[in-house]
């Protein structure tokens, strides 16, 4: 295979943004001839400051009836893992300043592509892995400060929804940055993040609605 190919990230690829504005439509004309009205069509990123055309050329393909068939755009954001460090928790730049310098970046990229303000972010990746030089103990404050951030500004970015990425750790006992995501290692014994984030979801979340089984 092309080396210049299998550097690309999934952004890059050839005529993707295309895919991922033909896949949105796709998706949601195929849920409302299935009835599916709660199903909701949307697509995630991962952050970029690098001021390139990705969003800009996603609403010029898309235009309003794409924008419109979005039910959310989804953020995959690690603070502290591939982005630029973070200063001390309680100065300015540290880790709940840095999930509200992301929310504002997608916020106003989803307004680039004409993405309207009533369009929710979802929150569809984060996480901080241990291992070597990264401890359970920060693991369970950087989860506890990062969802207090995305909670207090929910309203300010319209931000509906959180998911964890991810439950149990690939190998506890591996040195590669993906292998120790995990708030359990993987014989499923907690890390004091798993208690933390248990709770947060008691104090923060909403309700489940249980929907039927047919």
């Amino acid at each position: 295979m092309d080396d210049e190919i299998t550097d690309l990230v999934d952004g890059k690829m050839p005529r993707v943004r295309e895919a991922l504005v033909a896949g949105v439509l796709a998706g949601k004309d195929e849920a409302g001839r299935a009835g599916l009205a709660d199903l909701k069509v949307g697509f995630n990123v991962a952050p970029s400051f690098d001021g390139d055309d990705f969003f800009a050329e996603l609403g010029r393909i898309g235009g309003s009836t794409w924008a419109a068939a979005l039910d959310y755009v989804g953020l995959d954001c690690f603070p502290d893992v591939w982005m630029h460090p973070v200063d001390a928790d309680g100065n300015p730049g540290d880790l709940r300043d840095a999930m509200v310098q992301l929310l504002g970046w997608i916020r106003g990229e989803m307004t680039v592509a004409g993405i309207p303000a009533t369009t929710p972010i979802h929150i569809t990746e984060h996480g901080w892995p241990t291992g070597t030089d990264r401890t359970p103990a920060r693991q369970d404050t950087v989860l506890e400060h990062c969802i207090r951030s995305v909670h207090d500004h929910r309203g300010e970015f319209n931000v509906r929804a959180y998911e964890l990425w991810s439950l149990r750790d690939g190998n506890s006992g591996g040195t590669d940055l993906f292998d120790q995501f995990g708030i359990m290692r993987d014989d499923y014994t907690p890390k004091p993040a798993f208690t933390t984030y248990r709770n947060l979801i008691a104090e923060l979340g909403a309700p489940v609605r249980h929907m039927p089984i047919c």
